[in-house]
């Protein structure tokens, strides 16, 4: 993932309009949005009227679908963003400084792993070549009537042995004998 300006302009307005914001201020007066895409009221704005523990009611001021300039709406606070000039200046250079540090640290992260997967591509594409060939010798060596068993206890070992992000060698031995243990 490269950094591109615009990137970076949608990150510090994520910030700058964080409805999860720890430091969000609603109070009687400013201005709110709603910003929850899955409510009816999407996009309304308005002044705050009345502030509760946990809800904000606010009148109405822009025209949508289902609201209009004087509606009087109450919403959870983690629907609304408050747009008060006070939560923008909030967000100070050094906190800017900051998100851009952490985002190239990020992506720089993002780039090494890239290349490093990049690397061991053709590796990883030998594992499937050998993974068909050892599905291609079970039809070659086997009946019609057990190579689909066989096959799909192949496929239940595989699965077996991944475990964890990690390939459990063991796992995938134990399940490939039982196989074998059962037919002798």
């Amino acid at each position: 993932m490269k950094l591109t300006k615009s990137k970076l302009k949608k990150i510090i307005k994520e910030e700058l309009y964080n409805p999860q914001s720890d430091d969000a201020d609603y109070k009687v007066g400013i201005i709110v949005k709603d910003v929850n895409p899955d409510c009816p009221h999407h996009k309304s704005m308005g002044t705050v009227t009345e502030v509760s523990a946990n809800e904000v009611t606010y009148e109405v001021k822009n025209l949508g679908k289902l609201f209009k300039p004087g509606d009087i709406l109450t919403k959870t606070k983690d629907q609304l963003i408050p747009l008060n000039s006070e939560n923008i200046k909030s967000l100070s250079e050094s906190k800017i400084r900051s998100m851009i540090k952490v985002i190239l640290k990020e992506q720089g992260v993002a780039d090494k792993d890239l290349a490093a997967a990049k690397k061991i591509k053709n590796d990883l594409k030998k594992i499937g070549k050998f993974i068909e060939t050892g599905y291609a010798m079970i039809d070659n060596s086997l009946s019609s009537f057990n190579s689909p068993g066989l096959k799909t206890w192949l496929y239940q070992a595989i699965n077996k042995g991944i475990s964890r992000n990690k390939f459990d060698r063991r796992a995938f031995d134990k399940e490939l004998e039982d196989w074998f243990r059962f037919r002798d």
